[in-house]
């Protein structure tokens, strides 16, 4: 990046953000690719910057070293032994203070969505159809809240989105669903002029996670966990927007219900089950019986069947407790589910 270059879009950054934030961006600068959540919230604000949102790589070269508008007082001495520890680590898990990745224990122990996100993205990048995974995780959040996605075109988008994870699409076809024509006229939705149909900001939120599965870096923003944050607004806070109390499409006025996002947990399990131990198919089980239902399932996105599955399996002589215990479960199971994509072969 050129020196003017750089000195244009810190000024740009200064003074949409103002000088605390800005230097709170500074500082986060050597922690950029590593935390999920920090990183989450550096792209939210950056997003904010007028001009369009500021890529992540282009912020980390344009302030990695920049000098800090309100730089901070020394700080008071420290007992031999003792070091400090970044802000974002405090509430962190323990595998993370530690500076490892989790293990199998913790994962089962279902932590917070977002540290689940990271741990995949970070270990698992390589595994068979991981990108076809995280794009079936934020469609079934997206269908979570069908009802709140009112524009025909988010919906459609959702069913683009699940059509190229499935390969039935290719990439610009899916991203053609965000054309500008096809939500133009939201933008007088966000400023709280739409009239007598005027869209409330919780159904903002959605048609925007709607949005999100097409975004050119989803998977490596931690676009999943995005995606179900926008799905996961808290009811309590719901209003429509006016022109005095407008939505921005760069940061909504709805906060998250961390409870909410948490139950998208059993979710992420169904897609993406236990990758400490991945399970493996014999393919004796997959059998005329079990594929018609697992098909069946998949196209109609109807899984109460999934206890019928079980049975045909076990009569193929399938003795696997993880595949059966999991058709079996509560549940929930959507598209993606590990067990039907191994029954019909998809990665």
């Amino acid at each position: 990046m050129d020196t003017d270059r750089r000195d244009s879009l810190r000024r740009t950054v200064l003074e949409s953000l103002g000088p605390e934030e800005y230097d709170r961006l500074v500082v986060s600068v050597p922690h950029a690719r590593r935390a999920g959540r920090l990183r989450y919230w550096q792209e939210q604000s950056l997003a904010r910057v007028p001009g369009g949102p500021v890529r992540l790589e282009d912020f980390v070269a344009a302030f990695e070293g920049a000098p800090l508008q309100q730089p901070p007082a020394p700080a008071p001495a420290q007992a031999e032994g003792e070091t400090n520890q970044a802000d974002w680590k405090k509430n962190a898990p323990v595998w993370v203070q530690e500076d490892r990745q989790l293990n199998e224990a913790e994962w089962l122990a279902a932590p917070h969505l977002i540290w689940m996100v990271a741990y995949l993205l970070d270990e698992q990048r390589d595994r068979p159809g991981e990108d076809r995974r995280h794009i079936l995780f934020g469609c079934a959040c997206c269908r979570d809240v069908w009802d709140l996605i009112q524009w025909d075109a988010a919906r459609r988008l959702v069913e683009l989105a699940e059509d190229y994870a499935d390969g039935r699409i290719s990439e610009a076809e899916f991203k053609a669903g965000t054309a500008s024509a096809l939500f133009a006229d939201l933008e007088p939705h966000y400023r709280g002029l739409g009239g007598p149909q005027q869209l409330s900001a919780r159904v903002l939120h959605a048609i925007r996670a709607a949005r999100g599965l097409a975004s050119d870096n989803y998977r490596m923003s931690h676009g999943a966990y995005c995606v179900a944050q926008e799905t996961s607004t808290d009811a309590q806070y719901e209003f429509i927007p006016t022109p005095q109390r407008p939505m921005s499409p760069k940061g909504g006025f709805v906060p998250p219900d961390h409870e909410q996002i948490q139950q998208k947990v059993p979710l992420l399990f169904d897609i993406f089950g236990n990758p400490f131990r991945p399970v493996a198919l014999d393919p004796a089980w997959r059998t005329e019986n079990a594929l018609a239902l697992a098909r069946q399932m998949y196209a109609s996105r109807e899984f109460s069947a999934m206890p019928v599955l079980a049975d045909a399996l076990q009569d193929a002589g399938c003795d696997s407790a993880d595949i059966l215990d999991h058709c079996r479960g509560p549940g929930p199971h959507v598209r993606g589910c590990w067990v039907v994509d191994l029954v019909l072969g998809k990665k």
